[in-house]
């Protein structure tokens, strides 16, 4: 064990984090498994729909109210559950030590839940603390302009396809997901949206609030 090699598993792990975390949202607007996109697009469309205010004071969950684990949805939860089994079944297989399984493993746990959790929820809020910190708010506003993208791009067949990291988006650009201007607003797009995600919105929504 040494220093280097755990600093060296805490990056890997990082990065590892935020490649699975990436293709994990792409899952959750695909409908390659319509259950877990159909709970998502609670907060793109009901929560924080793209003709509702994307910052304010205090964040709206889409978990409330249903089956969640810690404010975390299903859709999120049971997906890094299994992720978390392969990648333990995996690194097990490549004869990794146990102590550098721990690392990586517990680096993105904590990384997961405070990039896709707490940084996440933070994107909705109008008064988050980075905000009152120098060095910190010209970098929050940048982020946070892009992730009001993800949720106001809207394709013709009614998707957000655009920025799905959080923080960082380095995936994004390798993918070609990148969006770092916003684009005309997409009416017809954000009606397909509504027809496609009608009945679980008005289970759950007035729709007449859009």
């Amino acid at each position: 064990m040494s220093v280097t090699h755990h600093l060296l598993t805490v990056a890997v792990s990082i990065v590892y984090t935020e490649f699975i975390g990436y293709w994990l949202h792409i899952l959750l607007h695909s409908e390659r498994v319509p259950s877990l996109s159909r709970a998502h697009m609670l907060h793109h469309l009901r929560d924080y729909g793209p003709k509702k205010p994307m910052h304010r004071e205090k964040y709206i969950s889409s978990a409330d109210g249903r089956t969640n684990f810690l404010g975390i949805g299903m859709e999120w939860f049971v997906p890094s559950m299994v992720i978390i089994v392969f990648t333990l079944t995996l690194l097990n297989i490549l004869g990794v030590p146990l102590v550098y399984q721990f690392t990586f493993t517990a680096t993105g746990i904590l990384w997961g839940y405070f990039m896709f959790g707490y940084m996440h929820d933070a994107m909705h809020l109008r008064d988050f603390w980075m905000l009152k910190v120098p060095f910190l708010k010209k970098w929050f506003l940048s982020v946070r302009k892009l992730h009001d993208f993800h949720h106001l791009q809207i394709s013709d067949d009614g998707r957000m396809l655009k920025n799905y990291g959080i923080c960082f988006f380095w995936f994004d650009r390798i993918f070609g997901s990148y969006s770092p201007k916003p684009a005309m607003f997409n009416h017809a797009g954000h009606e397909q949206a509504l027809i496609r995600y009608e009945q679980i919105l008005n289970d759950t929504w007035d729709k007449k609030s859009i």
